[in-house]
């Protein structure tokens, strides 16, 4: 396991069950141990409120969702769809497939594409030995929408290594201008590493969650509402990471 991939621990529920377990180990404590008890069950509580996510979500939005007919106006090279989770094997299509925030990417890059007809550009890697997502997506692009010119780009595990190596393959085909389509989310830390490499990028966001609509629901603590907090917080130190870094390097 990378250490980067420990940073799951900071996210709830783990960081609540963590707080628990100190909180056990600190018993004989008594007035610190039920402290940690009780925040750990309050932000809990709070991390499962569909509100919560959404409302620290829609902070990180800062990039606007494209009106279709405005598409077609914005010049650019290319259209760049980053990865976001690849199913390696599935039984029912007997090959790899995507995660449901890939596919939503992948859909809207195919959009973007009918409405502009440009080629497109996949980034994002697999395990090794088995197809990258990059590949995956170029092949459902393919066979799914009828889109065949598509460059993959099947190296990158992060989302600087997206920036990184696609920017090459940009470069080398003399791509300077981009629509760069990630979740709306991921789109600030994206834009930021893309245009690092010198890539003039035009935001193209989907899976907005300024798009939800709002009800008694979203007060109702869920499963749905705390895996949407993890997301959202794990977009929240990524950004904080490359601050830290970009601050040691100047």
């Amino acid at each position: 396991m990378e250490l980067r991939q420990l940073d799951i621990l900071l996210y709830p529920p783990a960081i609540n069950i963590l707080l628990l377990l100190v909180a056990l180990l600190l018993w004989n404590r008594r007035k610190l141990a039920i402290t940690l008890v009780a925040l750990s069950t309050v932000t809990l509580l709070i991390f499962s409120l569909p509100i919560t996510s959404n409302r620290l979500a829609v902070l990180l939005e800062k990039h606007p969702a494209i009106a279709p007919e405005k598409l077609p106006a914005l010049k650019a090279d290319a259209i760049v769809v980053l990865g976001g989770g690849l199913i390696s094997y599935t039984d029912e299509y007997q090959n790899s497939s995507l995660s449901n925030a890939a596919i939503m990417r992948l859909r809207y890059a195919a959009f973007v594409q009918r409405q502009t007809r440009l080629p497109v550009l996949t980034s994002g890697t697999g395990k090794p030995g088995r197809i990258s997502e990059a590949e995956t997506m170029r092949r459902i692009l393919a066979s799914e929408y009828g889109i065949t010119e598509v460059h993959a780009e099947t190296s990158s595990k992060t989302t600087l290594q997206n920036a990184i190596f696609s920017g090459r393959i940009l470069k080398q085909n003399n791509m300077q201008r981009i629509f760069l389509v990630t979740s709306s989310l991921h789109m600030n830390r994206s834009v930021a590493l893309f245009r690092k490499q010198g890539v003039d990028v035009i935001p193209a966001p989907t899976d907005l969650f300024s798009n939800h609509e709002i009800d008694w629901r979203y007060y109702i603590p869920s499963g749905d509402g705390l895996n949407d907090t993890r997301y959202v917080l794990h977009e929240y130190l990524g950004l904080l990471w490359y601050k830290l870094q970009d601050l040691m390097t100047d």
